[in-house]
């Protein structure tokens, strides 16, 4: 998925003939003009997702210099420009925290949906990934625990990966405060 904006503009180029500056082409498209979806069609893509665009690149050009069908990766030395990424940074609003009640507030909207649990799972800093990927035998009631151990995100809008925790920081037992274990 992170490749077919770059397949859309440079898929037609045979992969011997591709050079530095088509991928630098590429990017500089992708920056000001590449967005089709997710926005005002027309616009930049942000830095972040250029650059995933382009790591993934580099990563495929990677595995065709190993299997011998190019002898270099010509996009190996192309960055997205500091400039775009000090922008991004700048632009990018500081989200506040919410207030006590604010959190009281949603505490009180949710009571009683069928969602409450994974909202008060999201209230105490688990990742959407991590609340989609729980089981019930992550789960103990008796204890009052939860254990983060997998994780559960959608590609596309079919695909369903389920994973281990990115790192084994991510993996951790957590207590279980009373209203969470209720819900």
């Amino acid at each position: 998925m992170t490749l077919a904006r770059v397949r859309g503009r440079l898929g037609h180029i045979r992969l011997q003939d591709l050079t530095e500056d088509h991928v630098e082409a590429w990017m500089r498209w992708a920056l000001q003009e590449g967005r089709g979806r997710g926005g005002k069609p027309g616009t930049g893509l942000g830095a972040t997702s250029v650059e995933m665009s382009l790591a993934r690149l580099k990563e495929a050009l990677d595995r065709a210099v190993t299997r011998g069908l190019v002898r270099v990766n010509v996009a190996r030395e192309v960055t997205v420009p500091r400039k775009a990424r000090k922008a991004e940074r700048r632009a990018r609003a500081a989200v506040p925290p919410w207030s006590v009640a604010e959190v009281r507030a949603l505490v009180r909207a949710i009571a009683g949906d069928r969602l409450q649990a994974p909202f008060l799972l999201a209230l105490m800093g688990l990742r959407p990934a991590e609340i989609c990927g729980m089981r019930w035998a992550d789960i103990d009631l008796d204890e009052a625990t939860v254990s983060i151990t997998n994780t559960r995100t959608v590609m596309g809008n079919d695909i369903v990966v389920e994973k281990d925790a990115k790192s084994l920081a991510g993996e951790r037992q957590l207590p279980l405060p009373a209203p969470v274990a209720a819900a």
